[in-house]
């Protein structure tokens, strides 16, 4: 079986049981899941069953407690998505959902519980959902008052519980190929959910998956892992790779219902504020590189954004997500490096030359003629890791570089370095400006903290 059909395997049995595995769901809830997945009908490929027992949903737990995600990579069956019914449990929740505010429509009652990991995207049908808690919702009026205490309501309690990722579609700039031509950017974003803090957000050339994961390794980086990441339906958000990614990290992704914007409310209304805020500064500035952009957002974000009083949650995103430090999870940059490599095989010529990317590259001359691996980092094309049936060689050696990202490789684009721009200073330039020097003082304070001590002294 080749990597790809066990890849989806895994995929399919971490979706069983990513709640099961979830330190932060009490014993109540994950009997309820249990619950939920053993009553459920699955659609498993190269099989006739259609069942989980819960002996074999206690084994892929355990096969994931021992070895991770790729623990759950079994030899013989591919995954497809599973069918459910309304379950009790989801229909006591719907119905809890509807009590607590009585505007909310049957469409974002599904909303919220695709947004909670309860349901998949299209699992329930809005017409269905809604008869049954019409006929129901008598019935169940007394479940809800006894089990509240084990559902909890539609907020996020922790930061990094979800985070919202979205594209905005954005100013343009020069092309660096072409200055005399104009062209779209891209800003992606990454926000979380209980602080309103920006984990990361970047302006692209390109509205690619390699952005895409450009972007989200660096939130990861800075911020720790989310338990979930809720996304858009768009081509880039929907990927395996994307899935897979977010498994080995030990999280999950979620994807809004189509034509629902109000699932992405939050990550809405932080773009609506670039609009408002940052991107009427941008038109009336000198900005010209996409770099020069970047540090300006930058500065934008941390000194204007996340400094300023959110009016939902009554205090700045800094202070918000500063307070749930103690429930951040963090892993090591190394194996975050680990999992976003890319891989593929290669065949190199007879001078042990391979071509990755529109660059060529020198290689061991044992390995001319031969079909290896090789794995890369879609945003350091300077670097290639090499194998041959398993066996790590040393590094491929640049010869021709082109394009020093997958991105510049796909779009055509090659980078230009920042221009410094001379003249008035602008509102993003004095943002800037601002945040360089509270780095200076902050480094300062510390210097002068190791030296005399907390207290300081005369």
């Amino acid at each position: 079986m080749d990597d790809n059909k066990k890849m989806e395997i895994a995929l399919f049995r971490y979706g069983l049981i990513f709640d099961l595995v979830n330190d932060n769901l009490s014993k109540e809830e994950k009997t309820a899941h249990r619950r939920k997945i053993i009553s459920s009908e699955h659609k498993i490929p190269y099989s006739t069953r259609t069942r989980i027992d819960e002996r074999t949903l206690r084994k892929y737990c355990q096969m994931y407690r021992e070895g991770g995600f790729e623990g759950l990579m079994p030899g013989f069956r591919a995954d497809k998505d599973k069918v459910k019914a309304v379950t009790e449990e989801n229909l006591i929740k719907a119905i809890q959902y509807k009590k607590e505010v009585p505007e909310r429509s049957v469409r974002q009652i599904i909303q919220i519980m695709e947004l909670e990991g309860v349901i998949k995207t299209g699992e329930i049908k809005q017409s269905t959902l809604s008869r049954l808690i019409k006929k129901y919702s008598e019935v169940y009026e007394s479940e809800i008052v006894t089990n509240n205490k084990v559902f909890r309501r539609y907020t996020m309690e922790r930061v990094n519980q979800t985070w919202q990722s979205d594209v905005k579609y954005s100013v343009y700039l020069p092309d660096p190929n072409n200055p005399d031509r104009m062209i779209r950017t891209y800003l992606i974003a990454f926000i979380d959910d209980k602080s309103r803090y920006i984990t990361h957000a970047q302006f692209y050339f390109s509205e690619s998956s390699e952005c895409l994961e450009d972007c989200f390794k660096k939130a990861l980086l800075k911020c720790g892992v989310p338990e979930r990441c809720y996304m858009d339906n768009g081509k880039i958000y929907t990927s395996k790779r994307l899935d897979a990614i977010c498994a080995q990290l030990g999280s999950k992704v979620i994807h809004c219902a189509p034509y629902s914007p109000e699932g992405k409310g939050k990550i809405e209304k932080f773009f609506w504020y670039v609009d408002k805020s940052f991107e009427p500064e941008v038109r009336v500035s000198k900005v010209k590189t996409i770099d020069e952009l970047n540090v300006l957002f930058a500065a934008w974000l941390n000194k204007n954004y996340h400094e300023k009083i959110h009016s939902e949650i009554e205090k700045t995103p800094n202070e918000a997500f500063a307070e749930g430090d103690g429930y951040r999870k963090f892993i090591a940059p190394e194996e975050i490096y680990r999992i976003f490599l890319y891989k593929e095989e290669r065949k190199a010529n007879k001078t042990a030359v391979i071509s990755v990317c529109g660059n060529q590259y020198e290689i061991d001359p044992r390995l001319a003629r031969k079909t290896i691996q090789v794995k890369y980092h879609p945003s350091d094309l300077t670097k290639i890791e090499v194998y041959y049936q398993g066996d790590k060689f040393a590094d491929a050696k640049p010869f021709q570089i082109t394009f020093k990202t997958y991105d510049e490789y796909k779009s055509g684009v090659v980078a230009s370095p920042p221009v410094i721009v001379e003249g008035q200073l602008s509102y993003l330039d004095l943002l800037k400006q601002k945040q360089e020097q509270d780095l200076v003082d902050k480094k300062n304070r510390m210097s002068f903290t190791k030296l005399y001590g907390k207290e300081g002294r005369a």
